[in-house]
C-alpha cells in the first residue's frame, strides 16, 4: 500500500488528508494534487477511462472528529 498524502509532515502526520493506494494501481495513478491541508485529489486512469476522487473533510465531519476525540 501506498499513502498519497496531502498536509503537514512533521513528525506527527496532523491537518492532512489522503488516499491509500494498493500497489497494484500505482502504475494507473495519473496525478495526484494536495491542495492544502484540508483537500486533495488524485486520478486514476484504468480500463481507458479517467476517474477522479477528491476528499475534503466537511463540518459535520469536524464535529465528529471533535466528539471521538473527547471520548
Amino acid at each position: 500500500m501506498t499513502l498519497f498524502y496531502g498536509g503537514v509532515t512533521t513528525n506527527r502526520h496532523e491537518n492532512g488528508v489522503g488516499f491509500l493506494v494498493h500497489n497494484r494501481l500505482i502504475p494507473w495513478v495519473k496525478q495526484f494534487k494536495a491542495i492544502n491541508d484540508r483537500i486533495c485529489h488524485i486520478r486514476i486512469n484504468m480500463n481507458h477511462r479517467d476517474h477522479t476522487y477528491t476528499h475534503q473533510p466537511n463540518q459535520e465531519m469536524k464535529k465528529q472528529e471533535m466528539s471521538f476525540m473527547k471520548s
